[in-house]
C-alpha cells in the first residue's frame, strides 16, 4: 500500500467524527424549521408587546394584521386609507369649533374698522383685540398639537430602543455581521437625537417661535416676522440633508458589508461540500435552508417594526394635518377682509406646526428607510 492511500485512509478516519458532528443538521432540518417559527413568533410579540397603547390602537383601528408575513401582506389598502380618512374627520371636530369662533372674531373686527375712521387709533385697538380673542380661542388646539408631538416622538424613541437591537441581532445571526453593525450604530445615534429632540429641544424653540410671532403681530416695529418662516425653511433644508446623508450613508455601508458578508457565507458553504465526507453537501444545503429561515425571521421582524413606526406617528401627524387645514381655511377669510395682523399670526401658527410635523415626519421616514435599506440590500446575501 503506498503513501499516499494511507494518507487518505488516515485522513477518512480524521473525518468521520466531524461528519458525525454534523449529521444531526440533516436529520432535523424540519425540527429547525418549526423551531425557527417559533423564534419568529416571539419576536413579533415582542415587538408589539413594545409598542405603547396607542399604536396597538391604531394597528386595531386600520385592521392590519401582524401575525405573519402573509397577513402583512394581504392587508387591504382600501381598509387602511378608510380608518385614516376617519381618523382625520374624527380630529377635525374640535379644529371646527375653532374655525367658527376665529371666523367670528375677523368678522367683529372687520365690522368695527368699518364703522371707525381709518386714521383713528381705534383702529389698530382693534387688530390687537382681534389677534388677543384669535390667541385664545387657538391656544388650546395649538398646545394640544405640539405636545402631541412631543409625545410622538417620546414614543417613537422609546420604541426604536427596543426595536433597534432586535433586528440588528436577527440581521447579525442571518450572516449580515457588517450590516447588523451599520444599522445600530446609525439608528441608535438617531434615536438618541429624537430623545434629546422630544425632551429638551422642539418645546423651547417652538414657544420661542410662537412669541416672536404673537410680538410682532401686535407691534410691526417688531421685525420678527419672517423669524418662523426662516426657521422654518432652514430646519426644512436641513432635514433634507440629514435624510440623504443618513440614507446613502448607510446604503454604502449596507452595500459592501454585504458584499463581504456573502463572501465569507460562501466560503462556509464551500468549505462544508469540499472537506465534509458523504453528507457535506448535505450539510451546505441544510445550511443554506437554515440562512433562508433566518432571513424570512429578517423581512418580517423589519416589517413589523416599519408598520409599527409607522402607527406610532401616524395619528398625531393628522391630529396637526386637521389643525393646519383649519387655520389655513381662516387665513383665507382672513385676507378677504383685509385682516393683515390676523394673517401674519395664523400664517405664522401654522408654519410652527408644519415644523413640528416635518421633523416627527423625517425623523420616522429615516427609521423606516433605514430598516427598508436592510430588507432590501442584504436580501441576496448567502443565496
Amino acid at each position: 500500500m503506498c503513501t499516499k492511500q494511507i494518507f487518505k485512509i488516515i485522513l477518512i478516519l480524521l473525518l468521520i467524527p466531524i461528519a458525525a458532528a454534523f449529521a444531526p443538521l440533516t436529520s432535523s432540518a424540519s425540527s429547525d424549521t418549526s423551531s425557527l417559527e417559533d423564534i419568529e413568533q416571539r419576536i413579533r410579540s415582542q415587538l408589539e408587546r413594545s409598542a405603547d397603547d396607542d399604536t396597538e390602537k391604531v394597528i386595531g383601528d386600520l385592521e392590519i394584521d401582524l401575525s405573519s408575513n402573509e397577513s402583512i401582506a394581504g392587508s387591504a389598502v382600501s381598509k387602511i386609507l378608510s380608518g385614516i380618512i376617519r381618523r382625520f374627520c374624527s380630529d377635525l371636530s374640535k379644529p371646527v369649533s375653532m374655525l367658527g369662533k376665529l371666523i367670528a372674531a375677523i368678522l367683529l373686527c372687520a365690522l368695527a374698522q368699518g364703522m371707525s375712521p381709518s386714521s383713528s387709533e381705534m383702529t389698530d385697538m382693534y387688530k390687537t383685540v382681534s389677534i388677543l380673542i384669535g390667541l385664545l380661542v387657538m391656544y388650546d388646539c395649538i398646545n394640544e398639537s405640539i405636545t402631541t408631538v412631543i409625545s410622538a416622538l417620546d414614543r417613537l424613541s422609546a420604541f426604536m430602543i427596543s426595536y433597534i437591537p432586535i433586528f440588528a441581532s436577527v440581521t447579525a445571526a442571518s450572516g449580515n455581521y457588517t450590516s447588523a453593525a451599520g444599522f445600530y450604530g446609525s439608528n441608535l445615534f438617531l434615536c438618541e437625537c429624537t430623545a434629546f429632540l422630544a425632551q429638551k429641544a422642539l418645546l423651547p424653540l417652538l414657544s420661542v417661535l410662537t412669541a416672536f410671532s404673537i410680538a410682532a403681530c401686535i407691534n410691526k416695529d417688531i421685525k420678527l416676522g419672517s423669524a418662523v418662516s426662516s426657521v422654518r425653511i432652514a430646519i426644512r433644508w436641513g432635514m433634507g440633508i440629514m435624510m440623504t446623508v443618513f440614507a446613502g450613508m448607510l446604503t454604502i455601508q449596507t452595500a459592501i458589508g454585504s458584499a463581504a458578508d456573502s463572501v465569507k457565507t460562501r466560503t462556509v458553504r464551500f468549505a462544508a461540500t469540499s472537506f465534509i465526507p458523504i453528507i457535506g453537501s448535505a450539510v451546505s444545503e441544510s445550511y443554506s435552508a437554515i440562512k433562508g429561515s433566518l432571513h424570512i425571521i429578517r423581512t418580517g421582524t423589519g416589517a413589523v417594526g416599519a408598520i409599527l413606526i409607522a402607527a406610532t406617528v401616524l395619528y398625531p401627524i393628522i391630529t396637526v394635518l386637521a389643525v393646519r387645514a383649519v387655520l389655513a381655511a381662516v387665513k383665507f377669510v382672513s385676507d378677504i377682509f383685509a385682516q393683515d395682523n390676523m394673517s401674519a399670526m395664523l400664517k405664522s401658527m401654522n408654519d410652527i406646526l408644519a415644523i413640528g410635523m416635518s421633523i416627527l415626519i423625517c425623523i420616522s421616514m429615516m427609521f423606516i428607510i433605514s430598516t427598508a435599506i436592510i430588507m432590501l440590500t442584504v436580501s441576496n446575501t448567502g443565496a
